[in-house]
């Protein structure tokens, strides 16, 4: 049984003085971080020079990470291809791809490994202390002692193949990953961007997860090289974090380490700038399209980067030039946002845009997307102006201050994430050279800034020289081209490979291609890595809920939930919109980036708003979400949700900010500044869901297939699916073109806010989350929020779930069929959908979940990503914690015709009596529950029983029946599904995609995404 620490925790107690050696680890450093609540301890173990830091804590949730300096020599994508191919079996392990299979096998909250330009890091994080050893015994295992065998590297790198028609083809897993990358428009500006300012002779200067066309002259030998070299304990840095003891850390550790220990080997240190040019560069380039848009609607993407160099140890200064950079960019009264975006000369920033210590030395970019009519001189002269400008005049102290508050709010802030993300972080800090230390210093950062500014009040605004004076400097301009996706496809038929060497025999090729197929389907010993049991890791009862206080407000009843939130509080007003159209469904999420973005009627305009909201709280955020409950499922649960969290001595100034939102928020069309920033607000938002797209087809394609079914899923789509990219993509062309149009849609912004904040719905509440019980004056305060409300005491006329409810027919027994065209070359992401008649809280609903899990894992994961190609793939429930819909997907696959036959049989094969056996059924739970159980942050706490009206026994009953699923119960589920076909297939992909289904007149095709909204 799983069991809480807590006060039984031993800390660093058993640790000694600095210099004493524990385990094989010589004690460097100590330092504590009351205001973090952390210890940070610095060691070096003592035979073979690796370092490590442990962070000490009392948080449960507990990280490894293990990295090491691996900076790109060219654009093959070794290291990239070395993470992957490390991963599929080691010596201990000696099976393919334990890393995923240890996912079945584990509790962990977190798993995966991530390559940069500079470094390789493997990082997972569990709440379970046999577990956090058991995948640190796989992880070593699998960087220092990897198989790397030849299949391995054809499978995940690259491979000559014979298609069904002769032709030569190449394939590999990084391959077409980076095929997808390269088709995303924001991912290809900045590499280029990063590339040729840094140049050949920087880490920077190459493409580090691996282009395509060099991708090819990576051969097995340079692999197996590349890993000598980089993967030594001399190399590794490795960094640890949570509550669990470390000698027992540090000794397995050791072992490890002394085992693979070979003399002389060394630490590599980056080289990360070359030498720095005597003039500005400029750089002309050809990228892809927005995915919505022809090449004039895309705009070209132009910006002006600069390195820095700024020392390691020059750690007041990086803090200085990253508020520099927030105060140039960020928020609306940003010198940039005005000079560029307001200005109308662009729709938003290039995603790269402000000052990053992700490249050593630090990066900052000013750029901006969807220029139409100027020039990169132009551009660059506008930046170069405000830049002088701001030097002129300085920073508002106001917008400082701002600032300084948001890193404040930022370091008590503890998302569930909060330790993966600062060990991480670490992590890549250290391989980069920067001293452990610093990374926790955010208090003394500030203090120091405040004693300069004192000193000179010049002290900030003088960092702008840093990007003015600078000669390593860059302005890139890439133009959007409608040929992109071609001209890669052409440059495919033209790579060489070493297999050409080799020779491209056709019997050479298909026993390789036949030997790596024999080699996929081989039976495994999984028994060899270790496993958690459900029966005995996973908790039996549920964890409990905080405690939660009720308390009748005077318009809107509020729950007071009580959890330790590290000083702050957490804010939630929820807003039923059962009674909106579809039409004005759609709009939400414009509703919800405008909300409290365009000032007040007779008070702050929207910039001054903004800074109001950032010097007391996060500022305010909304989202929608709609759907069925899970208990009663006639019952709507669709609402708009407003949230913010804030330090605890500035609730009464945000109750105030927010009152003048809800009584006076500006959405008056005749205002010329409202204008303004909506038609900038719709530019930003089209902008950044068109950015997002190839990122996330897999989902969009697994929405867009469930709409074709579900009223519910069709209005999803509405807010979050293909409907809502092609909606705003379209409005914002509209609105650029048309007065009109833009009066239209802030008026319908306007009738929204009233049918939904001003009059208030039945059924609107408050949740606010504090450590201790909200005082008689807190919640006076926020009950004045909600005086200028008129909330309806008549039930609710659900136009909305009639609207869902108004879907259509399926069609029978044929399946519908939707092509959606997205320039991407030679992948796609496939999705099937089917009704399943369940409920989430129907008894067999957790079987289902387990058949999916072990589809998923077991058969999917082989047929699709192993055998296909593809990146990744799935089977689930549609929509999380909604048992009513499942599917399958696939992720940058290059076979979906064959994916989808995949798809199609999936079930059937659990159904085949041995294919499911007591091993999976443990794995699958395992794999559940570690969802189900995984840490939540503060905020998100008290939500299930304030959202739906699933109780605590609802929980331990579901909870009960998934520990108590069977193989009976899974192959008696798996028929049921089985007998239900599939009704629903989605696809996005590109031209050569649709080569595969264009003579089947079952299928329809949408060459613009408007087109599959409208269907």
């Amino acid at each position: 049984m799983a069991t809480a620490r807590g006060a039984c925790r031993v800390g660093l107690k058993e640790i000694g003085a600095i210099g004493q050696i524990h385990e094989g680890f010589k004690i460097v450093r100590r330092e504590p971080f009351p205001d973090l609540a952390i210890e940070v301890m610095e060691c070096v173990h003592d035979k073979t020079g690796a370092k490590l830091v442990h962070i000490d804590t009392e948080d449960t949730n507990n990280v490894f990470c293990v990295g090491f300096c691996t900076p790109a020599v060219d654009d093959t994508g070794v290291s990239h291809i070395l993470e992957h191919t490390s991963l599929c079996g080691s010596e201990n392990f000696p099976i393919r791809d334990p890393f995923f299979k240890m996912r079945k096998r584990s509790l962990c909250t977190f798993m995966n490994a991530m390559t940069s330009p500079d470094a390789t890091m493997y990082p997972f994080s569990t709440v379970n202390e046999q577990d956090f050893h058991n995948l640190m015994n796989v992880y070593m295992d699998a960087v220092f002692l990897p198989k790397l065998s030849k299949m391995d590297f054809l499978q995940e790198g690259h491979r000559l193949e014979i298609d069904d028609g002769g032709n030569h083809v190449i394939k590999g897993v990084v391959f077409n990953e980076m095929k997808g990358h390269m088709s995303d428009p924001g991912s290809c500006f900045f590499m280029k961007t990063m590339n040729n300012i840094y140049g050949k002779e920087s880490c920077y200067g190459h493409e580090y997860g691996g282009n395509p066309k060099f991708i090819t002259t990576l051969t097995h030998d340079d692999l197996l090289a590349f890993h000598k070299a980089h993967y030594n304990p001399t190399n590794s840095t490795i960094t640890t974090y949570g509550d669990l003891p470390v000698l027992k850390t540090f000794k397995k550790l050791d072992s490890v380490l002394s085992k693979v220990y070979v003399e002389n080997q060394e630490r590599k240190y980056l080289q990360a700038v070359a030498a720095k040019p005597s003039e500005p560069m400029e750089l002309s380039s050809v990228g892809p399209c927005n995915p919505m848009m022809n090449a004039e609607q895309s705009g070209k993407r132009i910006a002006v980067s600069w390195v820095l160099d700024i020392a390691t140890d020059d750690v007041d200064t990086i803090f200085a030039v990253e508020l520099m950079g927030s105060l140039l960019t960020s928020g609306p009264s940003a010198p940039m946002n005005e000079s560029l975006i307001e200005s109308g000369l662009g729709t938003d920033f290039t995603s790269g845009t402000g000052f990053s210590t992700f490249l050593k030395g630090g990066f900052f970019e000013i750029g901006i997307q969807g220029v139409k009519d100027k020039t990169s001189e132009e551009i660059q002269n506008v930046i170069m102006g405000a830049l002088e400008k701001t030097l002129e005049t300085g920073f508002p102290q106001n917008r400082i201050e701002s600032a300084l508050h948001q890193v404040e709010l930022s370091k008590a802030h503890r998302p569930a994430g909060w330790g993966m993300h600062v060990t991480t972080a670490l992590s890549h800090a250290l391989i980069q050279g920067y001293d452990a230390m610093s990374v926790f210093e955010s208090s003394k950062r500030v203090a120091t800034f405040r004693e300069r500014m004192a000193e000179d009040p010049n002290y900030l605004v003088n960092f702008t020289k840093l990007l003015i004076n600078n000669t390593h400097r860059q302005t890139h301009q890439m133009d959007p081209s409608e040929a992109f996706p071609a001209d890669l496809a052409s440059h495919e038929e033209n790579i060489q490979t070493p297999q050409l060497a080799e020779g491209t025999d056709p019997d050479f090729l298909k026993k390789q291609a036949a030997d790596l197929k024999e080699e996929m389907d081989k039976e495994e010993d999984v028994s060899v890595l270790p496993t958690l049991h459900a029966d005995k890791d996973v908790p039996t009862d549920p964890l409990p809920d905080p405690a939660c206080v009720q308390i009748e407000g005077k318009k809107l009843p509020i729950q007071n939930v009580l959890t330790p939130t590290n000083g702050i509080w957490y804010f939630r007003l929820v807003l039923p919109i059962n009674h909106l159209t579809k039409e004005e469904v759609l709009r939400l999420p414009l509703l919800s980036a405008s909300f409290g973005e365009t000032g007040v009627k007779g008070g702050y305009d929207y910039k001054e708003l903004s800074q109001e909201f950032e010097l007391c709280s996060s500022g305010i955020r909304c989202s929608s979400s709609i759907g069925k409950d899970p208990k009663e499922t006639d019952t709507s649960r669709s609402y708009f949700v407003v949230t913010s969290y804030g330090l605890e001595r500035n609730w009464d100034r945000f109750c105030e900010l927010l009152k003048s939102v809800v009584d006076a928020g500006n959405l008056d069309s005749s205002d010329e500044q409202v204008r303004t920033r909506v038609k900038n607000i719709i530019s930003a938002e089209a902008t950044t869901s068109m950015g997002g797209l190839i990122g996330s087809a897999h989902a969009l394609a697994m929405v867009h297939a469930g709409s074709q079914l579900d009223g519910y899923a069709k209005c999803s789509e509405a807010t979050s699916g293909v409907a809502q990219t092609s909606f705003l993509s379209d409005l914002m062309l509209r609105t650029q073109a048309s007065e009109e149009a833009l009066t239209e849609i802030i008026d319908d912004l306007n009738n929204l806010v009233n049918k939904i904040v001003t009059n208030t719905p039945k059924g609107s509440k408050l949740s606010v989350t504090t450590t201790t019980r909200m005082t008689d004056d807190q919640v006076s305060k926020l009950t004045s929020v909600m005086e200028g409300m008129t909330v309806s005491s008549e039930p609710e006329i659900s136009t909305l779930k009639a609207a869902a409810e108004n879907v259509g027919e399926t069609g029978g027994d044929v399946a519908k069929k939707s092509f959606v065209t997205i320039p991407v070359d030679k992948i796609g992401f496939a999705a099937v959908a089917k009704k399943s008649g369940l409920s989430t809280l129907h008894p067999d609903a957790p079987a289902s979940e387990v058949v999916l899990k072990i589809i998923d894992t077991k058969f999917l994961h082989k047929e699709v990503r192993e055998k296909g190609g593809a990146y990744g793939s799935g089977a689930v429930n549609l929509v999380a914690g909604d048992a009513s819909m499942i599917g399958c997907y696939s992720y940058r696959d290059p076979a979906c015709g064959d994916t989808i036959a995949t798809f199609e049989k999936c079930l059937e094969w659990a159904t085949i009596p041995g294919n499911i056996t007591e091993d999976d059924i443990n794995e699958a739970k395992i794999m559940l529950f570690s969802g189900i159980d995984a840490p939540k942050s503060p905020q998100n706490m008290g939500l299930r029983p304030f959202l739906t009206s699933m109780t605590m026994d609802d929980v331990r009953e579901r909870r009960r029946r998934l520990l108590a699923v069977t193989v009976d119960d899974a192959v008696r589920m798996a028929k049921t599904l089985s007998d239900i076909p599939w009704q629903s297939t989605a696809v996005f992909g590109g031209e050569t995609v649709w080569e595969t289904f264009k003579d089947d007149n079952t299928w329809s095709k949408f060459d613009k995404m408007c087109e599959a909204r409208a269907a």
